[in-house]
């Protein structure tokens, strides 16, 4: 132990690493959750201290700092943060979403299909919704591209039918457009 200016520094070692990461299982509290409102914390504790004492960013911390957040995790009861306000259980991590929409499951299927569309179209999924009138709020580009490249694990179902059904309308590449993409360009000699 090395003694500091506010105290004695302690190493972090994988054993200390493994037990918060116990406890953060145990518990379901993250970092973030065990020092928001936190009544009595010390001077110089942060959340960004606690994360990286778990990644192994940060070797040696001062023993009150470690102290205090060991024995906050563990007078937490099992499941501690998987409990709403009410008292109803929460969804695991990754099971929660804020638009209560109804999900669907992004299968390998689905992001062939949609490829498929989009080479019939001639459609860059990048551009696919701009200037699309009545496109569901909070649907974009990136959510598109995380079902094309099966980056998504689910969907809101009407995200999904929303772009199916337009692609469906949508007329194959070799029609011919009702108008040019853009002006001809005049060759100046």
């Amino acid at each position: 132990m090395k003694p500091s200016v506010h105290g004695t520094t302690v190493p972090i070692t994988k054993a200390i690493r493994q037990k918060l990461r116990a406890e953060i299982k145990r518990t379901g509290v993250t970092a973030m959750m065990l020092l928001k409102e936190a009544p009595d914390l010390p001077d110089g504790l942060t959340v960004a201290h606690v994360n990286r004492w778990i990644g192994g960013v940060i070797d040696a911390a001062r023993a009150r700092h470690i102290d205090y957040v060991m024995s906050r995790w563990a007078s937490l009861p099992d499941n501690a943060g998987r409990v709403s306000s009410n008292g109803s259980p929460l969804p695991k991590r990754g099971k929660r979403f804020a638009d209560s929409a109804k999900r669907i499951e992004v299968t390998a299927e689905m992001s062939r299909l949609l490829r498929s569309e989009l080479a019939r179209t001639g459609i860059d999924h990048a551009t696919l919704l701009d200037g699309m009138s009545h496109v569901p709020e909070g649907l974009n580009a990136r959510i598109i591209a995380g079902w094309l490249y099966r980056q998504a694990a689910t969907t809101n179902e009407i995200y999904w039918a929303f772009v199916m059904t337009w692609l469906g309308a949508a007329p194959d590449l070799s029609a011919p457009l009702s108008v040019p993409l853009r002006k001809p360009r005049k060759i100046h000699l």
